[in-house]
């Protein structure tokens, strides 16, 4: 990430990192306790199997529900064990009798605020689940030009020994 969007290393370790023992590509363990075997779900590989729309929506659809032990529950994934980490910012939803989601008190940011930044989060984890991307998909490019030239080259000697065994 620091090279994709050049960022000089001094701005990152002085900004970014907190701890002065941590390196740069360290995983980012401080401030997490062990809470259960499972562990925290990994949004990034979320992201890469079901797509950009789908962990959008999935951020944007927790509601309160008193019968999971996190005290709240998700539409797209239903019963689903990760708390509503972001109801500071989007504030308390519940359902109403129709199954849709209403707001029931308001978080820090307006929704048009919440939206915005779901975008950018859903985004950054795209870039996150697969940095390589961006080089991938440009040298797909010049892979596919270099596929249609060899196949044209490949044409015109196929030719030439089809002349020779006539």
């Amino acid at each position: 990430m620091q090279k994709d969007l050049v960022i000089p290393e001094n701005i990152v370790t002085e900004e970014l990192i907190r701890t002065p023992d941590t390196k740069i590509a360290d995983y980012m363990t401080f401030g997490m306790p062990d809470v259960s075997p499972i562990g925290a779900p990994d949004l990034t590989l979320r992201t890469r199997v079901r797509g950009d729309e789908w962990i959008y929506t999935y951020l944007r659809t927790f509601y309160e529900d008193s019968s999971q032990t996190s005290g709240s529950n998700n539409l797209v994934y239903v019963g689903t064990a990760m708390p509503n980490v972001l109801v500071g910012l989007q504030g308390n939803q519940a359902l109403d009798k129709d199954g849709k989601i209403v707001q029931v008190s308001e978080g820090s940011m307006t929704m048009e605020e919440f939206d915005s930044s779901m975008k950018d989060l859903v985004n950054f984890l795209a870039y996150a689940a697969e940095p390589a991307r961006i080089t991938r998909e440009k040298n797909g490019i010049f892979v596919i030009l270099f596929f249609i030239v060899f196949t044209a080259v490949m044409n015109l000697l196929y030719r030439e020994y089809a002349k020779e065994l006539k």
